[in-house]
């Protein structure tokens, strides 16, 4: 199990995340790493498994006129140092900088600014010349105070929303010079290092992509992205259902995540080993596997996607995962969060809550019949009749809020 290419096959690279985890450990400490590697476990269910348009929200705090992923200026949690300098032969990491100032020179609360990564080759160096993006990404930071912004991204399939005329009409409205563009390719490459300060504030700048679509004629239900694309389980979402799903995410506070939670029973010196993280990525691909009776799956991540099959990936992990092992510490320790990152904790919670309160991007409150919506299989607002199939991630991130709330 130790030998399989973790990273080519999953998406994933154990032996870093371990490596990651032993240095934050002892440089930091042991429930900052724990931290971590629930968010990244969650991340990845997400993101591989589900196929989800939109990531969580993260938020980033602000030292010295940079981003770092936890309240500490230390370089083990500065985002600029997690982008390889290879990619796109620096370009990426030219836009995110850029992106990185903007918003830590903005001074208005709630302002929107916007960074675009294109689909297409990751470059021409070595790993990045084998990956593929199929899918661009949008990124959102939304400027919460001087000290931290909320971040979320959105997957964008090119070839059904008109990304680059999208941009475009932001930098129009936001005063910003127009620019003529020699073919679609080289606006792309304009906004992978240069990002949008928008001027908008965050239901400004939901409202700016409404009159675009309008004005571009575009129905609010036309599909942006089609999450598991090549399954059975795949799903369609458009853009404003996109949006939707932003703002309920940016509802969920993060000091109410998953991440915060404690894992008890683990002592300070706890090392977790390669093969450990592993398995933990491997149990979230079983359980997807056996829900939907898989004897193969695809994984998409921000590369190109992948298959697995459970005849070469798992010859021996299935049957042994839950046995006496090494790995039955951390998992029957950590129950209680590893049954909450798979979702089933939320789904029993569906069951026991008959309703729940849902807040529309129109601002007005509504009670969701959750037995109701799981049966029309659409979330309508009953006030402005905005409607979503992407029902689930917004239950859940409710049923989250309300579920940490209490505890």
């Amino acid at each position: 199990m130790a030998d399989v290419s973790d990273f080519t096959q999953l998406g994933v690279s154990a032996r870093a995340e371990a490596l990651r985890y032993g240095e934050v450990r002892r440089t930091v400490r042991q429930e900052t790493a724990r931290q971590e590697v629930l968010a990244n476990l969650a991340a990845y269910q997400r993101e591989f498994l589900h196929d989800e348009p939109v990531s969580m929200a993260h938020t980033y705090y602000h030292f010295n006129g940079r981003l770092y992923s936890q309240d500490n200026p230390h370089p083990l949690f500065e985002i600029r140092n997690q982008i390889d300098s290879r990619e796109r032969e620096g370009r990426t990491l030219a836009g995110f900088t850029a992106f990185e100032t903007l918003i830590n020179n903005g001074v208005s609360a709630d302002e929107v600014f916007l960074w675009y990564s294109p689909a297409g080759r990751a470059g021409f160096e070595p790993p990045f010349d084998k990956i593929q993006y199929d899918s661009g990404r949008l990124y959102l930071g939304f400027k919460n105070s001087q000290d931290c912004s909320a971040h979320i991204d959105l997957k964008i399939a090119e070839n059904r929303f008109p990304i680059v005329a999208f941009l475009n009409y932001l930098q129009a409205i936001s005063g910003q010079p127009a620019r003529i563009y020699q073919s679609p390719q080289e606006a792309k490459d304009y906004y992978l290092q240069h990002p949008l300060k928008s001027g908008l504030t965050g239901y400004e700048f939901f409202r700016a992509a409404r009159n675009f679509l309008r004005n571009q004629q575009i129905p609010l239900e036309q599909t942006a992205y089609v999450s598991r694309r090549d399954s059975p389980q795949k799903q369609t979402h458009s853009f404003e259902e996109m949006f939707m799903t932003i703002w309920q995410q940016l509802g969920v506070n993060k000091n109410d995540s998953l991440t915060q939670r404690e894992w008890p029973g683990i002592g300070e010196n706890r090392v977790i080993r390669s093969e450990e993280i592993l398995q933990l990525y491997l149990a979230q691909i079983a359980a997807y596997m056996q829900k939907y009776h898989l004897d193969k799956i695809m994984l998409y991540g921000c590369s190109a996607s992948s298959q697995v099959e459970r005849s070469t990936l798992f010859p021996q992990a299935i049957s042994q995962l839950f046995v006496s092992s090494p790995l039955e510490a951390v998992l029957s320790s950590y129950s209680t969060a590893v049954r909450l990152l798979s979702g089933s904790g939320l789904k029993n919670k569906i069951e026991e809550n008959s309703t729940v309160s849902i807040t529309c991007p129109c601002g007005k409150s509504f009670p969701c019949n959750i037995g109701q919506i799981k049966e029309a299989g659409v979330l309508q607002c009953p006030h402005c009749h905005l409607k979503t199939t992407c029902w689930e991630a917004i239950i859940d991130a409710q049923l989250a809020k309300s579920h940490f709330s209490r505890n």
